[in-house]
C-alpha cells in the first residue's frame, strides 16, 4: 500500500470508524432498527410496531389489493410562559398479505407496542368421491 493511501484511510476511515463505534454503543442498531418486526406464530405471523407515546386514534390500518398498511402520526404542542414548542412524527409499514385470510385479521395496541396477527389461507382440502357405475 503506498503512503498516500495509508494517509488517505488514516484521514478518512478511521473518524468514521469512531464515529460508529460511538453511535453504535449510544444507539445500539439492534435499538435504532427495532421499530417492527415479524414473527411466526401458530397458523401465521405476528407483526409487532413499536408505537410509544401514540393511542389507537393516531393509528390507521388499511387492506387494500393484497397490501396491508400500518401508518400513524403524531403532533404535540406544549406552552409555556417564554416559549411554544411543537414537533410531529409519522410512519408508514406496508406488507403483501396474499396467502393469508384477510377476513380474520386481528389488531390490538397494548404498552406502546401495537399487535397486527395474520392467518394463513386454509387449503381447499381435496377430497376423493367414488363413482359408482351403473
Amino acid at each position: 500500500m503506498d503512503k498516500l493511501a495509508r494517509i488517505s484511510d488514516q484521514f478518512f476511515v478511521t473518524p468514521w470508524k469512531d464515529f460508529e463505534d460511538l453511535m453504535e454503543l449510544t444507539f445500539p442498531r439492534s435499538f435504532i432498527n427495532k421499530k417492527h418486526e415479524v414473527i411466526d406464530i401458530e397458523n401465521g405471523k405476528r407483526i409487532l410496531i413499536d408505537i410509544p407515546g401514540r393511542t389507537k386514534d393516531n393509528i390507521n390500518i388499511e387492506l387494500k389489493d393484497d397490501y396491508l398498511t400500518v401508518s400513524g402520526n403524531k403532533l404535540e404542542k406544549e406552552e409555556g410562559i417564554f416559549f411554544k414548542r411543537s414537533s410531529s412524527s409519522q410512519f408508514s409499514y406496508s406488507w403483501n398479505i396474499d396467502g393469508f385470510d384477510q377476513e380474520s385479521i386481528d389488531a390490538s395496541a397494548k404498552d406502546g407496542i401495537l399487535s397486527i396477527d395474520l392467518k394463513y389461507k386454509e387449503e381447499p382440502k381435496s377430497s376423493i368421491r367414488k363413482i359408482n357405475i351403473s
